[in-house]
């Protein structure tokens, strides 16, 4: 994230969203086993649903968010943690 630090004096805050498995209607949703299994992957045993990955991605957005730059922000019910 080297543009991150290049453009922080510009005003220009570049950040990552980083979401876990969410439920989509591309992601499979006629199959229950496979949402199950990947679900269980997650220490919270549950998918995001879209709005929590655009709430985050919003809070990125927010004047909230107004000294960070250069981050990776992970919305991944755990697994990144748990896969560490």
């Amino acid at each position: 994230m080297a543009a991150s630090s290049e453009h922080a004096a510009d005003g220009i805050r570049i950040n990552a969203l980083l979401p876990g498995g969410t439920v989509t209607p591309a992601g499979g949703e006629g199959n229950a086993d496979l949402l199950q299994l990947i679900a269980d992957l997650h220490p919270m045993k549950r998918m995001a649903r879209p709005e929590e990955i655009a709430q985050a991605a919003l809070h990125l957005l927010s004047d909230r968010a107004s000294f960070m730059t250069g981050t990776a922000m992970a919305v991944d019910g755990g697994i990144s943690v748990r896969l560490t």
